[in-house]
């Protein structure tokens, strides 16, 4: 399925700021927040910028092409650059440029600080969110190496040594007295309590994956992340 597909079509902006901003979603550089029915999603950036879908711009700035808002009115959600590099760039430019700040372009230079610390704020958030995320596997690898602790006497080198007791009965002459039949099947259940705690050993770790996966997801959200591909 196509990005185009998975955002409402009528929501993208035009080209070529579509084929950007799609670049951003498919590469996990941003993601979008859906806000309500016939309410144009948010575009929120990794680096802390949020523009609504339809306003996204790649346009020259002075740090050259970058993805901004569109002029005009913008809502409290948003920023008017996708990072606080593109704010203060902004900002120090229009500060070396003016003789004089009037009304408006003081406000203007208050937005782009107030801008910067929306998307420094947003980023805290989301370092609290990892430092969560942290404490939780943390805590998962904790559970999971005290439940492998408990079984590390079952291995194979124990059932190998209960097989060969069995053997050695079994290649005994003479008579399968009761005797030698209790023997046998206290060894063999020996054998079978090495595979149960094994088996229980397994069922731990396939827990603590999933449990680490449904972390992973969470934390991921709606974001397209994506393995870097591998040197060499």
């Amino acid at each position: 399925m196509s990005e185009e597909a998975i955002v409402a079509e009528h929501w993208l902006p035009p080209s070529p700021h579509r084929e950007v901003v799609l670049e951003y979603l498919r590469d996990g550089r941003a993601h979008l927040v859906e806000r309500g029915h016939r309410v144009p999603p948010l575009v929120v950036f990794e680096d802390g910028g949020a523009i609504e879908l339809p306003r996204v711009r790649y346009q020259m700035t002075r740090r050259g092409m970058q993805l901004v808002a569109a002029e005009g009115e913008i809502t409290p959600e948003e920023t008017r650059f996708y990072d606080v590099c593109g704010c203060v760039d902004e900002f120090k430019g229009q500060v070396r440029e003016r003789e004089a700040l009037d009304a408006e372009g003081r406000a203007y230079l208050e937005l782009l600080m107030e801008d910067a610390c929306r998307m420094i704020q947003r980023m805290e958030r989301r370092r609290e969110h990892y430092e969560q995320f942290a404490q939780r596997l943390a805590e998962l690898a904790a559970e999971l190496q005290k439940e492998l602790e408990a079984r590390r006497a079952a291995n194979l080198a124990e059932a190998q040594a209960r097989v060969q007791e069995i053997k050695a009965l079994l290649a005994a002459q003479g008579q399968l007295d009761e005797a030698r039949r209790e023997q046998l099947c206290i060894l063999a259940e020996r054998v079978r309590a090495v595979a149960d705690a094994l088996e229980g050993a397994l069922a731990a770790g396939k827990q603590t994956a999933l449990a680490i996966l449904a972390e992973y997801e969470d934390i991921r959200g709606g974001r397209a992340w994506q393995l870097p591909p591998k040197e060499g």
